[in-house]
């Protein structure tokens, strides 16, 4: 009982959240993925991924076909679901949605949202899990939460970091890939219940039986999973500035004075490519790595747009204030031996294509056509029907094994189905063209119609008796 005289402050309760307050592992540059995150967030809820996906997000993303994933067992979905680690609209609904539900903020730090407006998603999440037994068998023996970071996540990630071993693709026991999202996934485990994580299955690959092997592309795809691990690291801080692939590319064109040809020369790339980025175009997580490696720029200064940005080792501002041209140049005595050359592959057996040919000249194919027009309309004829021909001598290899396969299913008492057919196919995927999968049903419609005459003939020659 309180004075009357006395001021009652009204103490407003903090708003509980829908979901359980998990917090996610934020440990630099294995930090955690956001579809390890949902994995472990339904786990936490005692609930399946399937039952999690149908009976929580399907109602707060505004998807009810995710219903479908439970009731009729359908993948379409969760095979796409590393999306969600990316920069897809998906994935930033999702976050949003999940910071509501569980009160926990800056969820976009598990995703490569935080560089939207620098990265493209072309090529950016792998499709399959991808995982370190070493890492995961640590995790479990030392009591520490098992959980997929979000750098195995990325395409073209082979090896650990931390170990120096080869990332698995594929569960040991069932030998199957995995998805992101599973129906029954759960960091760490199979949805056939194996234990992904075995020190001791991977005795074999040390770190000092990989020193010893002095493989370049060991040492280059190490060097890649570290530079990749430290753009994720920039993005748990909040030094990082929002960048845009237009900004990156006019901070690093200070190292050659604006000359674009050189950048992109020294990049490796061409001018069209680098000008696109300068106009708004977003790059790809890969090729952002690769500019930095042959330019040989601290990565972190890159991302920050640091002032003193600058490039040893590459001397290219000492060369900035050289005029590069963008057209290619010919020598000029190659033009005129070009004709006999031109001349002599019209005898050539078997014909090259002008593409080829004009590439073993070390001259342009526009340059062969506006100086020889004859020549070079009498090279493309000649290999046109060449290949012409070549395809029809294929196509009737092929329609000849096609049917006798159908004729030996045909009288083994089997139907010959295109999954029959293509058991017994030297190439199983020669069906897939739409010409010889006519060829396939007009042997079938010609078998069972010669059938069902010999069964009418049959049937009259009994009533006539």
């Amino acid at each position: 009982m309180y004075p009357g005289n006395v001021n009652e402050e009204v103490v407003s309760e903090p708003t509980r959240s829908y979901l359980y307050h998990l917090t996610p592992i934020c440990n630099g540059p294995y930090t955690e993925s956001l579809t390890s995150y949902t994995s472990r967030l339904s786990e936490a809820h005692g609930l399946t991924m399937a039952e999690f996906l149908k009976e929580v997000l399907s109602s707060v993303l505004g998807k009810p076909y995710l219903h479908a994933i439970v009731k009729h067992g359908g993948t379409r979905f969760l095979a796409y679901s590393g999306a969600q680690n990316g920069l897809a609209r998906g994935a930033e609904q999702l976050v949003q949605e999940l910071q509501y539900l569980t009160k926990v903020e800056n969820l976009q730090q598990l995703t490569f949202l935080p560089y939207r407006e620098l990265f493209s998603d072309r090529g950016l999440i792998r499709r399959f899990r991808s995982w370190c037994p070493r890492c995961y068998q640590e995790w479990m023996d030392t009591n520490v939460t098992v959980y997929d970071p979000l750098l195995w996540s990325v395409q073209n990630i082979d090896y650990c970091p931390i170990h120096h071993i080869e990332l698995a693709q594929i569960c040991p026991k069932c030998g199957r890939h995995l998805f992101h999202w599973e129906r029954y996934s759960r960091p760490g485990y199979c949805t056939c219940g194996n234990w992904l994580g075995n020190s001791g299955a991977i005795s074999d690959f040390t770190s000092e039986t990989y020193q010893d092997r002095h493989n370049q592309n060991y040492t280059f795809g190490l060097l890649r999973s570290k530079n990749i691990g430290t753009v994720i690291e920039l993005a748990q801080g909040k030094r990082l500035p929002r960048v845009s692939a237009q900004q990156i590319m006019s901070h690093l064109l200070t190292l050659t004075d604006g000359n674009m040809a050189l950048l992109a020369r020294r990049a490796g790339l061409s001018k069209s490519t680098v000008f696109g980025w300068t106009q708004g175009r977003r790059i790809p997580l890969q090729t952002f790595i690769h500019i930095t490696e042959r330019l040989h720029l601290e990565l972190n200064k890159v991302l920050l747009c640091s002032p003193c940005l600058t490039a040893p080792n590459s001397n290219i501002a000492s060369s900035s204030k050289v005029v590069v041209s963008t057209h290619r140049q010919y020598p000029s005595s190659q033009p005129q031996d070009a004709e006999l050359l031109l001349q002599a592959e019209l005898h050539s057996d078997p014909p090259n294509s002008l593409q080829s040919i004009a590439k073993t000249m070390g001259l342009d194919r526009k340059l062969l056509h506006t100086k020889f027009p004859t020549l070079t309309q009498q090279i493309r004829k000649r290999y046109r029907d060449y290949t012409y021909e070549q395809r029809e001598t294929r196509f009737l290899m092929i329609s000849r094994e096609i049917r006798t396969c159908v004729q030996q299913l045909h009288e083994q008492g089997i139907y010959p189905s295109r999954r029959q057919v293509e058991r017994i196919l030297s190439r199983p995927a020669m069906l897939r063209e739409s010409r010889l999968q006519t060829v396939w049903k007009d042997e079938i419609t010609r078998l069972y119609s010669v059938d069902k005459i010999q069964i009418r003939k049959n049937c009259f020659s009994c009533k006539s008796k």
